[in-house]
């Protein structure tokens, strides 16, 4: 069975592997317009290479699953992230869909009226993705690293994936990347698991493209009204 720096070695080299990969296959459909099955199909993409494979491979690996698991002594670092750091997601979400060219981009899927139907089956694309993300990030490739090289070069190889596989959205997303990747490497130390980073990153996808359907049927009433 492979161990130690093997195993390590291993992980982080299929981690950077599959985030690379993954970003040349989104900046390639970024260059072009991209459709509802492209969005689709990238997000799947990830669900099975940061998910189901990232899965397969720490149990062939036989990987510690701690990460994985909700620990009862770090609630109040759970919940001091969660109560503290939403009202500020909400709050920035909120003012950026009020950017046209923030609005103009998402959400990623182009509806043009948004029935509840639409609405949870983007959710729930979200949801998978965002799982599978932060099982990859701030699980496995976060708490193996730290395991073997310590508490800095890990984050630093974390937190530099992260803006890589933010890349195809450009640079402001990817320079944003940085500090919401060491944020979110902090977050998950603290509370010794990815729950919460993931609890927060699915916040800020999802009420950002609810913001922005909000905002899209605002101005389309109001233009309906002149």
């Amino acid at each position: 069975m492979i161990r130690g720096i093997t195993a390590s070695a291993f992980i982080l080299i299929y981690a950077s592997i599959a985030v690379i990969g993954h970003t040349v296959f989104t900046y390639f459909f970024y260059k072009r317009e991209l459709s509802n099955k492209s969005i689709i199909g990238i997000k799947l993409l990830a669900v099975i290479l940061y998910g189901i494979i990232s899965v397969a491979i720490i149990k062939v690996l036989q990987v510690d699953f701690a990460f994985a698991r909700i620990h009862s002594d770090q609630f109040n670092w759970m919940a001091i992230s969660v109560f503290t750091l939403s009202p500020i997601i909400l709050f920035v979400n909120y003012r950026l869909s009020k950017k046209p060219t923030h609005n103009k981009a998402y959400p990623q899927i182009k509806v043009t009226y948004w029935k509840s139907t639409f609405l949870i089956g983007n959710t729930l694309l979200w949801l998978l993705y965002l799982i599978a993300y932060e099982f990859l990030f701030r699980g496995i490739l976060l708490f193996v690293g730290i395991k073997q090289w310590g508490i800095i070069i890990s984050v630093i190889i974390n937190t530099i994936l992260y803006a890589i596989a933010h890349l195809p959205k450009g640079k402001f997303e990817t320079i944003g990347a940085i500090p919401l990747g060491i944020l979110f490497c902090f977050i998950s130390i603290k509370t010794n698991s990815f729950y919460t980073a993931c609890f927060l990153h699915c916040l800020i996808a999802i009420s950002n493209d609810l913001f922005c359907i909000k905002a899209k049927s605002l101005t389309r009433y109001k233009n309906v009204a002149e």
